[in-house]
């Protein structure tokens, strides 16, 4: 039987560090976030990654807060050692799994 896995042409999730995961955590369990180098970057590095987690529709802004504007977004630690979020209410992130580390 053949799955039918969703598009994921030129699609990608985003890669984390620690920095990113603790972000998103912390977003997990709360509604909102303030905006302060906690959670927006202290570091180049770290204000570099939240800005890709920002373009990636992950994460945004509601007033002066940091909210999710996913539905259904995950965090997983895949076999290449990476950690990654991505949207995956329609399968997304799952298929880019399958398709990128077969198993």
């Amino acid at each position: 039987m053949q799955i039918d896995f969703p598009d994921t042409t030129g699609w990608r999730p985003v890669a984390i560090s620690e920095f990113g995961l603790h972000v998103f955590t912390q977003l997990c369990a709360r509604e909102s976030l303030p905006q302060v180098p906690e959670y927006a970057g202290a570091t180049e590095q770290e204000k570099e990654e939240f800005k890709n987690l920002i373009d990636a529709r992950i994460m945004g802004y509601d007033a002066d807060k940091i909210v999710l504007l996913t539905n259904c977004a995950m965090c997983v630690v895949a076999p290449d050692g990476n950690t990654y979020i991505g949207e995956n209410d329609t399968g997304r992130l799952s298929a880019w799994l399958e398709k990128t580390f077969p198993s």
